[in-house]
This record gives structure tokens, sequence and C-alpha cells, in this order.
């Protein structure tokens, strides 16, 4: 079968920055109490980006890379060599 030759995960990155910030613009933004609640959760149960790395390592996937973006994301990627 084929195998995919790159990956690339962008998401939330788990910080105390970014659990603040959901809080704070999740309220701005809406009046969904649903809303309120997704978006602290979502950020409370976010990875990191070491996390993901490791991952990508003990999943044979050597030389995964990864950098932060703006705001409070990450952007990992590997490519088959």
């Amino acid at each position: 079968g084929r195998c995919a030759r790159h990956m690339v995960v962008s998401d939330l990155e788990r910080s105390h920055r970014g659990l603040a910030l959901a809080a704070v613009a999740s309220r701005v933004m809406t009046r969904s109490p649903i809303v309120h609640t997704d978006a602290v959760l979502s950020a409370r149960a976010a990875w990191t980006l070491d996390e993901v790395l490791r991952f990508a390592d003990q999943a044979g996937l050597d030389g995964a890379t990864g950098r932060r973006v703006f705001p409070c994301r990450f952007l990992a990627h590997w490519s088959r060599a």
C-alpha cells in the first residue's frame, strides 16, 4: 500500500496563556454558555508542541519538527527522508 510522505499537524497548544485567552475571547465573542465551556475545555485538553514531537518520535516519524504560531497554536511537520 501507499504510505504518506508528509504529515502536518496544526492545533492549539496547551498553555496558561492559551487557557486565559480562550476564557476571555469566548466570552467577548459570544454569549453561548456552550462555547464558553467548550473553549476552556479545548484549551485544557490541547497538547504541547513537545508532546506532539515526542508522539511523532515514538511512532517512528524521525526528524519531525515544529514551531509555535500566534496565537497559542503550533505547527508540526514531518517528511519521509
